[in-house]
């Protein structure tokens, strides 16, 4: 292949390839991959979407590898990485995802990098490797909401309750409007047993501002409802 091939044409090519081997294929072609393909973001991500859907994240895993695999590196080589892992675990390739995520860990990851890392940990049940990731981003951005609540989770699903609802009201000290930390402490409440509790952390979430993806707040909305009628 020359660096004229026609993407779409690489496209069929490839996955022809990986419907006749379903292990991770052998490489289709050489380093001239990435000239054929560009470093375009938009392109590379378009392309791995496409294998995504057809089921075929071993292909995106190999395609990643491949793009990745020069001495510099791809300009998006984390993003790249941890989409790839994403997909695999979302497939239930689970060897794959963690040797995904060791690669992804060889680089320098900016914090929200490193979120996704911790919620790829949490998706193998991973919790101890989950929750060092996490410990590491609350020392370094103390006043994240995000971490805490996610920590919160972690510590909640190792069994540690106390401290998971620790971390879910530090989380909403430090930001009020991160709704997360509310659906995921009402619910601890709730499942406890301590039903005033709940609806209590519930209508503070509803006084606040509401947030541009209503998702959460519908939620919340719908638990505190719930309580309400029993």
């Amino acid at each position: 292949y020359d660096k004229a091939t026609d993407g779409a044409d690489l496209h069929r090519r490839c996955l022809a390839e990986a419907g006749r081997n379903r292990s991770t294929p052998r490489p289709l072609l050489d380093d001239r991959l990435s000239a054929v393909m560009g470093r375009d973001k938009d392109h590379v991500h378009a392309l791995l979407d496409r294998y995504r859907r057809l089921g075929k994240s071993r292909m995106s895993a190999w395609l990643v590898a491949r793009l990745t695999s020069g001495s510099s590196g791809h300009e998006h080589e984390a993003e790249l990485l941890l989409a790839s892992a994403e997909a695999t675990l979302q497939d239930g390739e689970l060897e794959l995802t963690v040797e995904l995520i060791k690669r992804t860990l060889s680089l320098d990851l900016q914090p929200e990098d490193l979120g996704r890392v911790a919620l790829l940990y949490q998706g193998l049940k991973d919790y101890p490797k989950a929750l060092g990731v996490l410990d590491r981003l609350v020392r370094r951005q103390p006043r994240c909401a995000r971490w805490r609540s996610d920590r919160g989770v972690v510590r909640f699903l190792s069994g540690r309750k106390d401290d998971a609802a620790e971390d879910w009201i530090k989380a909403i000290d430090l930001d009020p409007s991160f709704e997360q930390a509310y659906q995921s402490l009402g619910m601890f409440f709730a499942m406890s047993g301590r039903r005033q509790e709940a609806l209590e952390v519930y209508n503070k979430a509803l006084k606040q501002p509401a947030p541009i993806d209503g998702t959460t707040r519908h939620r919340i909305q719908e638990a505190r409802d719930g309580l309400l009628i029993r």
